[in-house]
């Protein structure tokens, strides 16, 4: 990988780097992300006035920065030189980050906040003993373009439709460490964007090109970016990704639910917002993704939806903007979501061998080589983990991208925009994998036929986003005669998805236990765990146990539990359960009683909630891993006055 060295583009790095640079390099990213968590806790904020790329950006900081200057790496020196004056006297960064929901312990996979539904192909790049997700991206990121790759010459030759991509492409660029990518063709993508809860693409023309890739692949055409007949034969191929006439990005195609010929059986659920570059405010707002998220089909509530961003050239390369404007605002809103997003951060790529001489400094190598190292940092300290455990990931285009060839200097041709949706689709065929091992997988057997389980969507994703907690899914409910008196039966509570807990046991401890007053008791402890909901997420404690009898006159089991839960912002909530053996014999009905003393969730204390437990998985030959989806009435209390007040 390079490391940045200066402002001069020309001078970079051998791949090999030293070690001393990369740790002075290092140093200095640390204390640029001291820089970073100081201006968000204090409520930094841009006011941006751009309309190109090529406007200045105005910056309104306690650090009194006079504007943003007109380059990455010049931006980043000043950030630099603030932490190293008096006015701030601060020595080492300090990052708080919420305990990690897994892995639980060595032999356990991470207990997912994803959820995937099956595929009808296995996976396709997944192996075992290959490369996982991360060491994937890793690989991708220090791929090199070999001197035959076709994305050195931009190609407008391509044939007509239809696409036939298993004959018509290959990767311009090797990577080491990992087996190269799957090339997926229109059946295989989407058989694996169906899995998933949908895919919204959210950034500037970099991720339109992207877009258009992708709907060039879902639709198996050459020409599948645009609708309108009219103008797919000036829009085939490369045509389509030329922004210098901008005859064919006006054309493009947006939403894959819109169109007259549908994609994936109509179940892909695509969908591009331009923005995430600030020459708007609207462009800095999420509302496009909260509103996506609640007009998705049911069967789609039910899965983690795909979310991918990029930013950059439209805000100088200013990391600030990035982080306060566009990073902690989605994971703020994403976090909380069950299933959680499978959330993407698409680095910049290359710039191109005809970038104009005023932009070649400010946009050239060296500043994009250390926005990307930048922004791909914040994300490691703001969403820390890895992708099955719900963090953000980074994809850093820039290596396998350098030397292609670009009508611009910016915008690369149909090869790199292929190549960059096919490298996503491998990173998700992985993702999913993981997913599934990770006890991610939509269960039938657990939540019905797929029919069925579509009116549970609303319980499991909010459909108010700003009050997730007032959202209401309606039990079923009937007004039936029921005697010759015609007495009505009343309406049915409606519910609220509270949380599914993955809860870890050792066997019982009272091998030899005998019949007391309540019947046999038991003495099963409950040492580790998580829980995934729409308000509330975090780790089972090593504190609990289930004492629990059955008894001797109908040989039911009646669970009596007490553990802690802690949440990943460390509030501690104790819990109660008890509840028989279902009639069906596969698990158990929970009354749950909860208890906590933290400010924010002190309306825990007065809901009636109850839940289901089924068993999921045996780990270690003698562990039980137990499933508890739960619910509460949803007319119970949402919010805390406290008196005095």
């Amino acid at each position: 990988m390079y490391t940045l060295l200066g402002s001069d583009s020309k001078q970079r790095a051998a791949p090999n780097a030293s070690s001393a640079g990369s740790a002075r390099n290092e140093s200095r990213l640390a204390r640029l992300s001291l820089i970073i968590s100081l201006a968000a806790a204090t409520g930094v904020f841009y006011l941006i006035h751009a309309q190109h790329a090529t406007t200045s950006t105005t910056l309104t900081s306690p650090f009194s920065l006079s504007a943003a200057p007109t380059s990455g790496a010049a931006y980043e020196h000043e950030l630099h030189a603030l932490l190293d004056s008096h006015e701030l006297g601060l020595a080492q960064p300090a990052f708080a980050q919420p305990p990690p929901l897994s892995p639980l312990n060595s032999h356990l996979p991470a207990l997912s906040p994803l959820v995937v539904a099956p595929r009808t192909s296995p996976p396709l790049y997944a192996a075992p003993g290959g490369c996982n997700s991360s060491e994937f991206l890793r690989a991708i990121s220090q791929g090199r373009i070999r001197p035959d790759g076709a994305s050195l010459h931009i190609n407008r030759t391509l044939p007509d439709v239809p696409l036939n991509i298993k004959e018509t492409f290959k990767y311009s660029f090797d990577i080491e460490g990992c087996k190269a990518p799957h090339v997926f063709d229109t059946a295989e993508a989407c058989d694996l964007i169906q899995a998933f809860g949908g895919v919204f693409l959210k950034g500037d023309s970099f991720m339109r090109h992207l877009v258009n890739a992708l709907f060039i692949l879902v639709s198996n055409r050459t020409d599948g970016a645009v609708e309108d007949a009219a103008k797919r034969a000036e829009c085939r191929g490369d045509s389509m990704f030329d922004d210098c006439c901008e005859k064919c990005r006006h054309h493009s195609t947006y939403d894959s639910q819109t169109l007259k010929v549908p994609v994936c059986n109509n179940d892909a659920f695509i969908y591009y917002e331009i923005g995430a570059w600030g020459a708007a405010p609207e462009h800095l707002s999420f509302d496009g993704f909260t509103t996506w998220l609640r007009n998705r089909a049911p069967h789609k509530k039910l899965r983690s939806p795909v979310f991918i961003i990029s930013s950059g050239l439209h805000h100088n390369l200013s990391p600030l903007f990035a982080l306060l404007g566009l990073l902690k605002p989605y994971l703020a809103l994403s976090q909380p979501l069950f299933p959680r997003p499978i959330s993407i951060w698409s680095l910049l790529h290359s710039p191109g061998n005809r970038k104009p001489e005023q932009y070649a400094k400010s946009q050239g190598a060296d500043a994009s080589i250390g926005y990307n190292r930048i922004i791909s940092r914040m994300i490691k300290i703001f969403s820390p983990g890895e992708a099955v455990e719900g963090a953000m990931q980074s994809v850093d285009w820039f290596n396998v991208t350098e030397g292609a060839d670009s009508y611009d200097g910016t915008h690369y041709a149909y090869q790199v925009s292929m190549e960059k949706v096919q490298v996503l689709l491998n990173y998700l065929d992985l993702v999913w994998t993981e997913t599934k091992a990770a006890r991610g997988m939509l269960d039938y057997n657990i939540w019905g036929p797929e029919a069925d389980a579509a009116a549970l969507a609303n319980e499991i994703f909010p459909v108010n986003m700003q009050e997730p907690h007032q959202k209401r899914c309606a039990a079923a409910s009937t007004s039936t005669s029921t005697s010759s008196s015609n007495v009505t039966t009343p309406t049915a509570p409606e519910l609220t998805f509270l949380y599914t807990a993955y809860v870890i046991c050792n066997p019982n401890i009272y091998t030899n236990a005998l019949q007391g007053p309540a019947g046999i008791r038991k003495a099963i402890p409950i040492v580790g765990g998580n829980f995934t909901g729409p308000l509330i997420s975090g780790n089972i404690l090593n504190n609990g146990a289930d004492w629990g009898t059955t008894d001797p006159q109908t040989g039911l089991f009646t669970a009596d539990t007490r553990y802690t839960l802690q949440t990943a912002q460390g509030d501690f909530i104790y819990t109660r359960t008890e509840g028989p053996t279902r009639t069906t014999k596969n698990g158990l009905s929970l009354r749950i009683k909860l208890e906590t003393g933290s400010p924010s969730l002190y309306w825990l204390n007065n809901v009636i909630a109850f839940g289901y437990l089924t068993d999921a998985a045996t780990i270690n030959g003698n562990q039980s891993v137990l499933r508890i989806d739960a619910w509460h009435l949803a007319s119970d209390w949402s919010n805390t006055t406290f008196i005095g007040n």
